[in-house]
């Protein structure tokens, strides 16, 4: 498996680890668990069933036990099935992910909300 590198990006938030509380969501959220702040970096595959393209790097900001919010600089199409693989120090992860919505920052880079499957 390759050696995953963080991809660089302004990531503002809380501590490492640090449960986010309901004022940090908007009140269209509606969460089945708990996210945790957890920056870290995953490859994500190219999208299920695509002919081109290959995986790529983005960078991890939350997870729960039903998904996972990362930072993209590739735009992403709603209901897209992918791979994402986290391999750090402390969590191994390999799980499927449907793509559940997406917003472009600021400075053109894409965060992305994906929920597991």
């Amino acid at each position: 498996m390759p050696t995953l590198q963080t991809p660089t990006a302004d990531v503002t938030d809380p501590e490492p680890g640090a449960s986010l509380d309901a004022s940090d969501v908007t009140s269209a959220e509606r969460r089945r668990s708990p996210r945790q702040h957890r920056p870290t970096s995953a490859w994500i595959s190219a999208s299920s069933g695509s002919q081109k393209g290959n995986g790529f790097y983005v960078l991890i900001r939350d997870l729960s036990l039903h998904g996972t919010g990362f930072i993209s600089e590739r735009e992403f199409c709603k209901n897209d099935t992918h791979w994402l693989i986290i391999a750090d120090q402390s969590l191994r992860l390999s799980t499927r992910m449907r793509v559940v919505n997406q917003t472009q920052r600021d400075d053109g880079k894409w965060n992305v909300g994906g929920e597991f499957f």
